[in-house]
């Protein structure tokens, strides 16, 4: 990536979405997998954006040296950042977000954390959460409830999150 900017059209909503490299013992990452297999033309004609797909190490200081670089770069209006976790039963948008330094020791081979990130170390979304939920629950008047491994296509509820954790 060139530090002097984008190549990119500007007429269209940016979107920049990551998902994370294989880790441990794991030969694939579900979050990538989702990402780089979405039908990226037929969304991008539906809604009218640029789609970027990228895959990010699964490593914080991996991380915060390499987002700044692709917000540069691709200059994106909305970065969705997915990561995924088999105790999570439903869709999470968090409403906010570690800045810096939260759980820098933490990597895909250590889990034992004491140090959550002070007020300061949080940022927001200016983003109704609340409202893209409700909207992504209610779509085309499907409902949604929690997942059941039983069901073949289970529908999952989005619900917003203030937890900023892992």
């Amino acid at each position: 990536m060139s530090p002097s900017g984008p190549l990119f059209s500007t007429d269209r909503t940016r979107v920049l979405i990551t998902g994370f490299e294989p880790f441990s013992n794991y030969k694939t990452n579900p979050s990538w997998e989702g990402v780089r297999y979405m039908n990226g033309d037929r969304i991008e004609k539906k809604h009218n954006i640029t789609l970027f797909r990228k895959e990010m190490p699964v490593s914080y200081d991996a991380v915060d040296a390499k987002v700044p670089q692709m917000w540069q770069w691709y200059q994106p209006d909305l970065t969705i950042h997915v990561g995924l976790n088999e105790e999570v039963k439903s869709f999470v948008l968090e409403k906010q977000a570690t800045k810096r330094d939260y759980l820098t020791l933490l990597t895909f081979e250590e889990s034992n954390i004491e140090n959550p990130a002070g007020e300061d170390e949080i940022v927001y979304t200016t983003l109704d959460v609340d409202t893209i939920c409700e909207k992504f629950n209610n779509h085309k008047r499907k409902r949604c409830h929690r997942r059941n491994h039983k069901q073949r296509s289970p529908k999952l509820c989005a619900r917003p999150s203030e937890d900023a954790g892992p």
